[in-house]
């Protein structure tokens, strides 16, 4: 499952904004640190892939800019398509640590299928996250008296795919 979609810069917030101006007036402007242009259109190219490591789906993201250079992780931070709900925590050339965490909540590595370098949402901690989610909704439907209806084989993976995109839309922006 894949698609490309058009993406924009965040737009910089108030505080921002003061600082800028602030800053604008006491020190010249630095060209090369200023916010990238906001009306510079970006390209993502995202696919979605399941990982028999982990043995759950991988959301694989590429953005460029015009000019068709990639993105790094701290500019692909300043655009839309993550949540500003991410944790923080230390971000280098190859992912996005929490300070909590050893593991990174975004990586680059290479497409599973493509082989193209890409970044990804790490997959590790989606096995528990699913775990949870889907036993809540057993119980909710136990408890409601619906567990057959929730258990058709159909029904189970269609299910279980939109709790994945659920979990997945508290870090993506999946409606852009």
């Amino acid at each position: 499952m894949s698609r490309s979609v058009l993406l924009s810069w965040r737009s910089p917030s108030s505080a921002d904004s003061e600082a800028e101006e602030t800053s604008e007036l006491a020190l010249p402007v630095d060209e090369a640190a200023s916010p990238p242009s906001s009306y510079e259109a970006l390209t993502s190219y995202q696919s979605v892939v399941f990982s028999p490591t982990y043995q759950v789906p991988v959301f694989y993201f590429e953005i460029h800019k015009s000019n068709g250079s990639p993105l790094s992780l701290t500019d692909i931070l300043k655009t839309t398509l993550l949540h500003e709900t991410l944790p923080e925590g230390e971000v280098t050339s190859f992912g996005l640590t929490p300070a909590e965490t050893s593991f990174p909540v975004v990586s680059q590595g290479d497409h599973l299928t493509l082989g193209t370098p890409s970044w990804y949402i790490h997959p590790c901690g989606m096995p528990l996250a699913m775990e949870e989610v889907t036993s809540e909704i057993m119980a909710e439907a136990m408890a409601e008296g619906v567990l057959e209806e929730v258990r058709s084989e159909d029904d189970v993976g269609v299910r279980w795919m939109e709790v994945w995109f659920m979990i997945l839309g508290n870090m993506v922006d999946l409606a852009c």
